[in-house]
């Protein structure tokens, strides 16, 4: 689990503080919690905004993920969903389609784009493209 440098907001001690990633239906939500050692005080948040390093970090923890379609499915509304979930132009995800896979990224954001295409009758996989290190 990923952790970053924290200061506690109610004695000022420093701290760390534990970032998880988690799908829940097709959302993809980012939560921190920490535990102070000092005081006790403790909070944990889903959907917060968490430092740019943090993700890399769950990359080199987790491993590179990719998203494959299953056969038969309905590529064109898969690349259609896809392309508006990640905010890509049309010729971005021409490219990726070409390249492989459809969308890489964290073991959790690659579950949240299965979950959205399932939700749309479209059968996905995730695979690892690249082990932790």
């Amino acid at each position: 689990m990923p952790t970053g440098p924290f200061v506690c907001p109610d004695c000022g001690a420093k701290g760390v503080k534990r970032f998880a990633e988690f799908v829940s239906g097709d959302q993809f939500v980012r939560s921190a919690s920490y535990h102070c050692d000092s005081c006790g005080s403790s909070e944990e948040a889903d959907g917060v905004d968490s430092p740019p390093d943090i993700r890399e970090d769950f990359l080199r923890k987790e491993g590179l993920w990719g998203i494959k379609l299953a056969a038969g499915s309905d590529e064109l509304k898969a690349l259609s969903i896809l392309r508006k979930s990640q905010g890509l132009n049309p010729s971005e995800m021409l490219s990726r389609k070409k390249r492989g896979p459809l969308a890489e990224g964290t073991q959790a954001e690659m579950s949240c784009l299965k979950a959205v295409l399932e939700a749309a009758k479209i059968p996905a996989e995730t695979f690892v493209i690249q082990s932790a290190s």
